[in-house]
């Protein structure tokens, strides 16, 4: 970029800060009856524009066309600053869509999860602060992990003592009784969570009920589950 295009570019942006701030401020308010402010405005005003025209003044149309860019340019920020709650909303919504597993915070201490197309809710967490993608499974009496997912969160699983006996999808299988230090899901976080690890016969690490009675309260929707803290 040369020296004439970079200064050239300056004065756009300044002209259309100071129109942003005129249409925005009390400058072109004489409810004081004091003019002072809204004269200052446009001799400031007047001297960034001329000194654009006499910059611009071998190619006008080239000058008419980047203020006609950078006018709507301010004008689409401005647009969406006003907006941005209402965007804020409608990009979460988006997301959600997209993302269905993702935590989307509705509030303090409350996330939601958006249906799966296969029906189901997933949900991506932490556990022992390693990350876990998990089904919610109201059907599970424990927070269960894979193998992989276990190692993953530090867990040994060669030491671990495969007691337990569980009914899968896919018939009986044998489990670990383990405390899981932390499972974080969104900003909801518990501790000391009961958990057990499966030997084998499970594809998916599942989100059970001694996660979810940790909870002030947990509910379907359509297709929106929602988790709501209560106490630790």
């Amino acid at each position: 970029m040369t020296y004439n295009s970079l200064f050239g570019l300056v004065l756009a942006l300044v002209a259309g800060l100071l129109v942003i701030w005129l249409l925005t401020s009390d400058a072109i308010s004489l409810s004081d009856g004091d003019p002072g402010q809204l004269v200052y405005s446009i001799v400031l005003l007047g001297l960034v524009g001329g000194a654009a025209l006499v910059h611009f003044r071998q190619s006008l149309g080239q000058a008419a066309a980047a203020a006609t860019l950078w006018g709507a340019a301010f004008f689409a920020i401005v647009l969406g600053y006003s907006y941005r709650d209402d965007l804020g909303v409608l990009f979460a919504r988006v997301g959600a869509e997209l993302a269905p597993s993702a935590a989307q915070e509705t509030g303090p201490g409350e996330v939601v999860f958006r249906m799966r197309s296969d029906g189901h809710f997933a949900a991506d967490a932490s556990v022992n602060g390693a990350p876990v993608r998990f089904l919610v499974d109201t059907g599970a009496s424990v927070v269960t992990l894979t193998q992989s997912d276990a190692r993953r969160a530090g867990i040994k699983t060669r030491d671990l003592d495969y007691r337990l006996m569980f009914q899968t999808a896919n018939g009986k299988a044998r489990g670990a009784p383990v405390i899981l230090e932390e499972i974080a899901v969104g900003s909801i976080v518990k501790y000391d969570v009961p958990a057990a690890v499966m030997h084998s016969g499970l594809e998916t690490s599942l989100l059970g009920v001694s996660f979810l009675r940790r909870l002030e309260s947990y509910s379907v929707s359509g297709d929106t589950l929602t988790l709501i803290d209560g106490a630790p």
